[in-house]
């Protein structure tokens, strides 16, 4: 059917006028209708029966509109199990919106929205109710990013979203804005970009969710205030994640909350193996660098809409907050927040880093193994800097590269802007006490601080107690101060009143480890089935992590050419290498497992002997540019007396020299600068019969010659946009040799080159 470019309304009355499309239970009494078209709105309580197949968005508002009765009386919208499908593409190319809610107390349960950028979307729905849904498998960017390098293209920025960019940008399970009194439960989100996303939304309840393996947020709230979040699952929500390699994160996070949420209760959470696990920020507005929504009021004061501005007075209870990227916890420039009974264990940077907070109670906590990856102060346990007023009481630290830090530092462009003149820098009158420091090599670490109050701490195989650098007005005491803490009774009774009845905590205990956070091209690996993943980029030598085999019992590879293999690291890896140099050499690496288990992967190591000439772009008149003058481009290659030999063409030149990037004895002894100099290299290579893609990366200038043609041709290129991989493809019907020749030149500003090639269709043998 051809899907209408209008809304189609029914109305459930007549009948008569919708008999095509409607039908009625045996009771007769819960219409039921067929979703056939874009655009079918819906006004009364019904049961929806999508059709087996496809129904694209094809105006990109929304596939069903449920739209709220007028006068406020309750609908429910019954899906009865079945999938709302938008496209079947790669989740890259994902667009529209499955199901749109407006007007309010509207019910939609039981059912599954996939294929879209945004599966179901709310717009001024008070009273929503979302339940047993499935929103997986919606929109999720084609990530640059690889194991052996980070791309900086994929950082998220979730710093603006007023005018609904998150949604717009990054897809979502479920977004929401512009509502009160919503609940969100038993959701599942998984393989996506993001959870579930609220945009001003106030006094509502997200329970028993399951958002996880997700690129992004597992949830996300923007301006949202007095909501209760609990017992949901947001585990790997991660980006920008190698381990050993890189921990960046990338602003990715289980829960996120950013520009001004306050007073939530955030609570039983799962919220582990995510660049942050709760990554909260007052916000641009917040701190000046956006115009305040106000005019200020008082001349004699014009930093006083500014004062006490933040993510405020939230209570983090409960929850799981281990193994992230970066932190367990961040929350800056935001004031009165209570961190009570959290686990922080394993996570890169720290556990906490309050930087610029105020008035933080961080009680009952249990920190361990925290900061392996961070650097500077910001790693540990707790780090705190700018911060005051706070208060960390009875919490148990083992392990961590320290336990707690305050300090002070040089933050110039953040000291000029209203915020930090409102509410201050200093780091001052803090409270450390009834703590236990158990093998942390600095336990408590003071630098620039002012009026700290340290008491009652003990320390069990910490080489250094207490660090102080420029420190004044420290008072320690074992006098044992009064706590500032709730009881145990208050908390208790606070999360024995939470809605819900999920134990997310500890539901993927099996996965702890930083180790487990395998990324793909899509998203974080769900441990769900054996993989086999590519961790470097060389064209001599391959290797592979092997993931999730319950036994490896061998390793073959299938495939011609000079090879070798060997299983090792665990029985977690293996390596493959090509040689000698000139044979391109196609093969499938065959992992066996127990119970017949067999996974099979595909590619290619094409080991070369580049001979390169590198120069200068200047002749005797001056600079030469090759884009006008290709004659003086080839005579400067053919004036270099040395010439050097590569196996492989994978050059990071940065902002540097090519002496700088390339690790070769020889190079280094060039003066080449860092702008303004070319390369010439050529190889042959063998190739058997088959179809294969050869690819030229560069942020430069560069020109590829295949077989004696030129396949590929930048050196028109003449701003730098960023590392581009172009690609040609070529089919080889004969085994023979085939010369290959890169021309490159950078001009001005970062350079990088690679060459790398990939087999589409080789023919392999074995």
């Amino acid at each position: 059917m051809q899907p209408s470019a209008h809304p189609r309304f029914l109305s459930f009355v007549p009948a008569s006028i919708v008999l095509a499309a409607m039908l009625t239970t045996a009771n007769a009494q819960t219409p039921t209708i067929v979703v056939d078209a874009d655009n079918t709105v819906i006004t009364q309580s019904v049961a929806v029966v999508p059709i087996i197949g496809v129904l694209m968005d094809t105006d990109l508002n929304g596939v069903v509109h449920v739209k709220g009765d007028p006068e406020g009386r309750p609908i429910t919208v019954d899906f009865g199990g079945g999938l709302l499908l938008g496209s079947a593409l790669s989740s890259e190319r994902l667009t529209g919106i499955g199901i749109v809610v407006t007007g309010k107390n509207v019910t939609l349960r039981n059912g599954k929205v996939k294929g879209f950028k945004v599966g179901i979307q709310g717009v001024g729905c008070d009273g929503l109710v979302l339940e047993d849904f499935d929103t997986s498998d919606n929109y999720a960017q084609l990530l640059q990013s690889k194991p052996w390098k980070e791309q900086g293209a994929d950082w998220l920025f979730p710093h603006q979203n007023d005018a609904g960019e998150w949604a717009q940008q990054h897809g979502a399970g479920v977004s929401v804005s512009n509502a009160t009194g919503i609940t969100i439960r038993n959701v599942t989100n998984l393989r996506t970009q993001n959870g579930i996303l609220l945009s001003r939304v106030n006094n509502s309840k997200v329970y028993d969710n399951d958002c996880s393996f997700l690129s992004g947020w597992g949830l996300a709230m923007w301006r949202s205030n007095r909501n209760t979040i609990a017992r949901n699952s947001f585990d790997f929500c991660i980006r920008g994640y190698s381990n050993g390699i890189y921990a960046r994160g990338q602003d990715s996070a289980g829960i996120l909350l950013f520009e001004q949420c306050s007073d939530n209760v955030l609570a039983l959470n799962s919220c582990t193996h995510s660049g942050d696990g709760i990554f909260g920020f007052a916000g641009r507005e917040a701190l000046g660098e956006s115009p305040s929504p106000v005019p200020v009021s008082d001349t004699n004061d014009p930093y006083e809409w500014y004062r006490g501005r933040g993510c405020n007075n939230n209570q983090i209870i409960a929850n799981d907050l281990s193994f992230s990227s970066a932190h367990g916890l961040e929350m800056t420039f935001s004031f009165g927040n209570q961190v009570l009974r959290n686990r922080f264990e394993g996570n890169g940077f720290c556990g906490i880093w309050g930087g610029y907070s105020r008035n933080t109670l961080i009680a009952f906590n249990t920190f361990e193994g925290n900061g392996g990856a961070g650097h500077g102060r910001e790693r540990g346990g707790i780090a705190m800097e700018h911060a005051q007023g706070t208060q960390i009481e009875d919490n148990q630290f083992s392990l961590d590269a320290q336990g707690i830090a305050f300090w002070m530092d040089e933050d110039a462009g953040l000291a000029k802007l209203p915020w930090a003149a409102a509410n201050g820098t200093e780091t001052k009158s803090n409270r450390v006490q009834s703590n236990v420091f158990t093998k942390e090599d600095q336990a408590i670490v003071l630098i620039g601080t002012s009026a700290t109050v340290l008491d009652h701490n003990k320390f069990v195989d910490c080489p250094v107690e207490v660090v102080e650098e420029n420190a004044s007005d420290t008072k320690q005491s074992d006098a044992g101060l009064a706590s500032c803490a709730p009881t145990s009774a208050a908390i208790d009774a606070l999360l024995a009143a939470l809605p819900g009845s999920r134990a997310a905590v500890g539901l993927r205990d099996a996965l702890r480890g930083r180790d487990r956070i395998v990324m793909l091209d899509r998203g974080p690996y769900m441990w769900d089935r054996p993989i086999i993943v590519r961790l470097n980029q060389s064209q001599n030598r391959a290797q592979y992590g092997l993931h999730g085999f319950p036994k490896l019992v061998g390793a073959d590879v299938l495939g011609r050419g000079p090879l070798f293999v060997g299983v090792a690291r665990d029985d977690r890896g293996a390596e493959i290498a090509a040689d000698p140099a000139g044979f391109v050499t196609p093969y499938i690496l065959q992992v066996r497992g127990i119970n017949k288990l067999k996974v099979r992967h595909s590619d290619i190591l094409a080991p070369a002997e580049w001979k390169t000439r590198l120069f200068e772009l200047k002749n005797a008149t001056g600079a030469v540019d090759p884009s006008k003058d290709n004659a003086a481009f080839q005579a400067l290659s053919a004036e270099q007396e040395i010439e050097f030999v590569f196996r492989e063409l994978s050059f990071e030149y940065g902002n540097g020299a090519p002496q700088n990037a390339i690790d070769d004895p020889d190079v280094r002894k060039l003066t080449l600068p860092a702008d303004g100099f070319g390369m010439i290299a050529e190889t042959t290579l063998h190739f058997i019969p088959g179809k294969y893609r050869i690819h030229l990366e560069t942020r430069d200038a560069a020109r590829l010659t295949l077989d004696g043609r030129i396949v590929i041709d930048q050196f028109s290129r003449t701003q730098d946009n960023g590392i581009v991989d172009d690609a040609f493809a070529f089919e080889i019907t004969e085994e023979r040799d085939v010369p290959i020749k890169v021309e490159h030149f950078d001009t001005v500003g970062e350079a990088h080159l690679r060459i790398y090639f990939e087999a589409i269709d080789p023919i392999i043998k074995g």
